[in-house]
């Protein structure tokens, strides 16, 4: 029980000599020292002590309101030990003692206070910041709102052992943050905390509990739906094994900071809204558990661009022309790999078993051009989840050729094939000079060979060379 002590210092003049912090010299007396036992108190009685040799040679009388002692009050008695004060009622109380020499003259008078209350505090309001901990060193966080008067707390539980396992009362500290030393062993942890205020009055017990996990999760990873975005919105999917609750976080170019937000094993889809601005995106997942093992930190890129593509088709090769109705596409689409895709193939293509019906996503699929020559156009729809997308498209010629006709200002004329893609051609085996020129209807020639050739020069750098025999 702590204790208040009262300092005596008497001055020359009565006899007394200063010795020490704590208790005077009463000459011819031995040193002595009084206060009352307890300042604060939750018992309907006190004491107040008389320390020191020779305190039989003394006498004392009390006095005040409220209580009644050992002793009548204000009659002077011998110095006792230890006299007892009760009371009934709460609040706060002070003695009036006086002590005398044996002689009968007065040495000294003082008044001792304490206060009474059977007033409990508040119950805890405390925790852990966290629910599980992969360190057993914990920070208790208490309450800083309690009463000034509630400055301890009992602990028990889960404890090593030179934490007091069975239980015992702490001075709560100044920042109201209690450092901890948990058991080792992985499992939820559980204590028992009370709080006791300067009357020695408890709370209730309340039970906390922390589950301590030093192994992290497992088979973490993170699927991109794709290398781009139109608006700034990004979808990626987040997954993990782990026997508890999962968390992510993507930081980088980003609008705004996300901390991490919690998600279902073992996937989840996530959105993050990209920074402003068209460009590259440096972006940082990361993947971790409630206590605090990360299992993945992995940088990627994001394209943020209005004008990003993230669905189309393509001929197989990246062929733009072919001389056989039967050519090989390649339908793509940014998607996660659960994702149900489905595709409808279309255009000027021959209706067959994969054309002109919806038909399960397949990243390459024959079809048949429309036997007209000419430029071919294949055009395919994505839907996603039942979710329709636009319509994509891609062109292929079929049969390019030189057309010879007669003509009216010149022995004969060429007609070319009219490549979408076409950047320019050149004609031999005529006496006119067409040297990479652009495309026209016809073109008049006047033989200097027995044969006319057209060489195609198109968009993508590569070539294509047609001859036509000159009639006889």
């Amino acid at each position: 029980m702590r204790k208040f002590f009262t300092i005596l210092k008497i001055f020359a003049a009565l006899g007394l000599t200063a010795c020490g912090n704590t208790k005077v010299d009463v000459s011819p007396l031995p040193q002595f020292r009084y206060y009352v036992e307890s300042k604060f108190t939750g018992q309907i009685e006190n004491n107040l002590i008389v320390e020191g040799d020779g305190i039989d040679q003394l006498t004392f009388k009390l006095s005040g309101h409220g209580f009644t002692a050992e002793v009548p009050l204000d009659v002077e008695a011998p110095v006792r030990p230890k006299t007892r004060l009760q009371y009934v009622e709460a609040g706060d109380y002070a003695v009036i003692v006086q002590f005398f020499k044996s002689d009968g003259t007065p040495l000294l008078r003082d008044s001792l206070k304490w206060s009474f209350s059977l007033e409990s505090p508040d119950n805890p309001i405390a925790g852990f910041a966290n629910s599980a901990t992969n360190d057993s060193h914990v920070v208790l966080l208490i309450s800083a709102s309690r009463d000034p008067q509630t400055n301890e707390i009992w602990v028990e539980g889960d404890l090593s052992s030179e934490e007091s396992p069975s239980g015992s009362w702490r001075a709560i500290p100044s920042t109201s943050n209690l450092p901890l030393h948990l058991t080792e062993a992985d499992g939820m942890k559980t204590l028992k905390i009370k709080l006791r205020n300067d009357f020695k009055n408890e709370t209730e017990v309340k039970t906390l509990q922390i589950l301590k996990k030093s192994h992290g999760p497992t088979n973490c990873k993170f699927q991109v739906k794709g290398t781009g975005t139109v608006n700034r919105m990004y979808e990626l999917v987040v997954s993990a094994e782990n026997d508890g609750p999962l968390f992510y976080r993507v930081f980088g170019d980003v609008s705004e900071p996300y901390g991490f937000q919690p998600f279902k094993g073992p996937s989840a889809r996530v959105t993050v809204k990209l920074s402003p601005g068209v460009g590259v995106k440096n972006l940082t997942v990361q993947i971790k558990d409630a206590a605090e093992n990360y299992c993945l930190r992995e940088d990627f890129k994001v394209n943020s661009n209005p004008a990003f593509v993230g669905e189309g088709i393509f001929i197989k090769n990246n062929k733009t022309w072919t001389d056989v109705d039967q050519i090989t596409v390649q339908p793509w689409i940014d998607h996660f790999a659960d994702d149900t895709i489905e595709m409808y193939i279309h255009g000027d293509v021959v209706a067959d078993s994969t054309t002109f019906r919806w038909i399960p996503w397949s990243p390459e699929v024959l079809v048949t051009l429309q036997p007209a020559d000419g430029n071919r156009w294949v055009r395919v729809q994505f839907r996603v989840n039942g979710q329709l997308s636009s319509f994509r498209y891609t062109p292929v010629y079929l049969k390019p050729q030189v057309i010879i006709r007669p003509g009216i200002d010149s022995p004969y004329r060429l007609v070319a094939s009219s490549f979408i893609n076409l950047e320019n051609l050149t004609i031999t085996g005529c006496t006119e000079t067409y040297n990479q020129v652009a495309f026209a209807a016809s073109y008049r020639c006047t033989p200097n060979a027995s044969s006319a050739t057209i060489t195609y020069l198109l968009k993508d750098g590569s070539s294509v060379s047609k001859s036509a025999n000159f009639p006889p």
